[in-house]
Protein backbone atom coordinates (compact mmCIF):
# COMPACT_ATOMS: atom_id res chain seq x y z
CA UNK A 1 0.00 0.00 0.00
CA UNK A 2 2.85 2.36 0.83
CA UNK A 3 4.42 1.75 -2.60
CA UNK A 4 1.09 2.58 -4.26
CA UNK A 5 0.88 5.92 -2.41
CA UNK A 6 4.43 6.78 -3.46
CA UNK A 7 3.49 5.94 -7.05
CA UNK A 8 0.50 8.32 -6.93
CA UNK A 9 2.59 11.11 -5.42
CA UNK A 10 5.26 10.66 -8.10
CA UNK A 11 2.62 10.61 -10.85
CA UNK A 12 1.10 13.83 -9.49
CA UNK A 13 4.50 15.55 -9.37
CA UNK A 14 5.27 14.50 -12.95
CA UNK A 15 1.89 15.72 -14.21
CA UNK A 16 2.27 19.10 -12.50
CA UNK A 17 5.76 19.64 -13.82
CA UNK A 18 4.96 18.88 -17.47
CA UNK A 19 4.82 21.87 -19.76
CA UNK A 20 2.19 22.17 -22.49
CA UNK A 21 2.26 24.39 -25.57
CA UNK A 22 -0.82 26.62 -25.72
CA UNK A 23 -1.95 28.10 -29.00
CA UNK A 24 -4.97 30.18 -30.02
CA UNK A 25 -5.42 30.37 -33.78
CA UNK A 26 -7.84 32.27 -36.01
CA UNK A 27 -8.54 30.15 -39.11
CA UNK A 28 -10.31 31.41 -42.22
CA UNK A 29 -12.35 28.52 -43.67
CA UNK A 30 -14.57 30.79 -45.73
CA UNK A 31 -14.21 31.24 -49.47
CA UNK A 32 -13.57 34.99 -49.05
CA UNK A 33 -10.70 36.95 -47.53
CA UNK A 34 -11.17 38.35 -44.02
CA UNK A 35 -9.53 41.23 -42.18
CA UNK A 36 -8.32 41.03 -38.59
CA UNK A 37 -7.59 44.17 -36.57
CA UNK A 38 -5.79 43.87 -33.27
CA UNK A 39 -3.20 45.60 -31.11
CA UNK A 40 0.48 44.73 -31.28
CA UNK A 41 1.39 41.57 -29.39
CA UNK A 42 2.58 42.16 -25.86
CA UNK A 43 3.35 40.31 -22.68
CA UNK A 44 4.31 41.19 -19.12
CA UNK A 45 7.55 39.89 -17.70
CA UNK A 46 8.98 40.26 -14.23
CA UNK A 47 12.37 41.93 -14.14
CA UNK A 48 14.58 42.57 -11.12
CA UNK A 49 15.45 46.24 -10.62
CA UNK A 50 18.64 47.67 -9.05
CA UNK A 51 17.29 47.26 -5.50
CA UNK A 52 16.49 43.56 -6.08
CA UNK A 53 12.70 44.00 -6.26
CA UNK A 54 10.83 42.41 -9.15
CA UNK A 55 8.86 44.88 -11.28
CA UNK A 56 6.39 44.21 -14.08
CA UNK A 57 7.73 45.18 -17.51
CA UNK A 58 5.48 45.43 -20.55
CA UNK A 59 7.13 44.05 -23.67
CA UNK A 60 5.56 44.96 -27.02
CA UNK A 61 6.27 42.62 -29.92
CA UNK A 62 8.50 43.64 -32.77
CA UNK A 63 6.44 44.39 -35.87
CA UNK A 64 9.27 43.22 -38.16
CA UNK A 65 8.96 39.73 -36.70
CA UNK A 66 5.26 39.66 -37.54
CA UNK A 67 5.75 41.24 -40.98
CA UNK A 68 8.24 38.53 -41.93
CA UNK A 69 5.51 35.90 -41.40
CA UNK A 70 2.69 37.73 -43.19
CA UNK A 71 3.24 39.54 -46.46
CA UNK A 72 -0.29 41.00 -46.41
CA UNK A 73 0.13 42.92 -43.16
CA UNK A 74 -0.52 46.61 -42.63
CA UNK A 75 -0.21 48.97 -39.68
CA UNK A 76 -2.92 51.60 -39.19
CA UNK A 77 -0.96 54.69 -38.17
CA UNK A 78 -3.99 56.51 -36.73
CA UNK A 79 -5.27 53.82 -34.36
CA UNK A 80 -1.93 51.94 -34.20
CA UNK A 81 -3.75 48.71 -35.00
CA UNK A 82 -2.21 45.72 -36.65
CA UNK A 83 -4.23 44.75 -39.76
CA UNK A 84 -3.90 41.21 -41.05
CA UNK A 85 -5.68 40.12 -44.22
CA UNK A 86 -6.23 36.38 -44.33
CA UNK A 87 -7.00 34.60 -47.55
CA UNK A 88 -9.12 31.42 -47.52
CA UNK A 89 -7.48 28.56 -45.60
CA UNK A 90 -4.95 30.85 -43.91
CA UNK A 91 -4.53 31.28 -40.17
CA UNK A 92 -3.12 33.76 -37.66
CA UNK A 93 -1.92 32.85 -34.14
CA UNK A 94 -2.97 35.25 -31.40
CA UNK A 95 -1.40 33.21 -28.58
CA UNK A 96 1.55 30.97 -28.23
CA UNK A 97 3.01 30.09 -24.85
CA UNK A 98 4.24 27.25 -22.70
CA UNK A 99 2.78 26.53 -19.28
CA UNK A 100 1.65 23.87 -16.81
CA UNK A 101 -0.18 20.97 -18.44
CA UNK A 102 -3.02 20.87 -15.91
CA UNK A 103 -4.24 24.38 -16.76
CA UNK A 104 -6.21 25.20 -19.93
CA UNK A 105 -5.77 28.39 -21.97
CA UNK A 106 -6.29 31.49 -19.80
CA UNK A 107 -6.32 35.22 -20.52
CA UNK A 108 -2.65 35.63 -19.62
CA UNK A 109 -1.71 33.27 -22.48
CA UNK A 110 -3.07 35.70 -25.10
CA UNK A 111 -0.61 38.04 -26.81
CA UNK A 112 -3.29 40.51 -27.93
CA UNK A 113 -5.77 42.37 -25.73
CA UNK A 114 -8.47 43.15 -28.33
CA UNK A 115 -9.62 41.70 -31.61
CA UNK A 116 -11.94 42.59 -34.50
CA UNK A 117 -12.65 40.22 -37.38
CA UNK A 118 -14.32 41.62 -40.51
CA UNK A 119 -15.94 39.33 -43.07
CA UNK A 120 -18.06 40.30 -46.07
CA UNK A 121 -21.27 39.89 -44.06
CA UNK A 122 -20.35 40.19 -40.39
CA UNK A 123 -18.08 41.82 -37.81
CA UNK A 124 -16.90 39.94 -34.74
CA UNK A 125 -15.47 42.12 -31.98
CA UNK A 126 -13.77 41.21 -28.72
CA UNK A 127 -12.95 44.26 -26.58
CA UNK A 128 -10.77 42.44 -24.04
CA UNK A 129 -9.03 39.13 -23.41
CA UNK A 130 -12.06 37.60 -21.67
CA UNK A 131 -14.18 38.22 -24.77
CA UNK A 132 -11.50 36.60 -26.93
CA UNK A 133 -11.68 33.49 -24.71
CA UNK A 134 -15.51 33.57 -25.07
CA UNK A 135 -15.11 33.23 -28.87
CA UNK A 136 -14.07 29.57 -28.33
CA UNK A 137 -17.70 28.77 -27.40
CA UNK A 138 -19.51 31.31 -29.58
CA UNK A 139 -21.74 29.41 -32.07
CA UNK A 140 -20.40 31.53 -34.97
CA UNK A 141 -16.72 30.94 -34.26
CA UNK A 142 -16.32 27.74 -32.27
CA UNK A 143 -14.64 24.64 -33.64
CA UNK A 144 -17.18 22.05 -34.85
CA UNK A 145 -15.60 18.64 -35.07
CA UNK A 146 -17.94 17.19 -37.71
CA UNK A 147 -17.26 19.91 -40.28
CA UNK A 148 -13.85 21.32 -39.31
CA UNK A 149 -11.71 18.26 -38.53
CA UNK A 150 -10.76 17.71 -42.20
CA UNK A 151 -9.28 21.21 -42.51
CA UNK A 152 -8.04 21.94 -38.97
CA UNK A 153 -5.58 19.46 -37.53
CA UNK A 154 -5.93 20.08 -33.83
CA UNK A 155 -8.39 21.44 -31.25
CA UNK A 156 -8.11 20.56 -27.56
CA UNK A 157 -7.75 22.33 -24.21
CA UNK A 158 -4.25 23.57 -25.13
CA UNK A 159 -4.89 24.38 -28.79
CA UNK A 160 -8.01 26.43 -29.49
CA UNK A 161 -9.34 27.63 -32.83
CA UNK A 162 -11.50 30.61 -33.66
CA UNK A 163 -13.03 29.51 -36.95
CA UNK A 164 -14.46 31.87 -39.57
CA UNK A 165 -16.76 30.03 -42.00
CA UNK A 166 -18.76 32.75 -43.83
Amino acid sequence: MKKLNIFYVLALIIMCSCEAIRVVRITNLSSNPIEIRTDFPHRIELEKDSSGIYQEKLIVGNDRMIMSRYNNLQVDTISEDLIIKLQPNQYFDIAGSIGPALITIKTWDLNHSRLSIYTLTDTITAKDKNEIIDLFNNPKTKYIRKTDKNRIAMNNKYWKNIVIRE
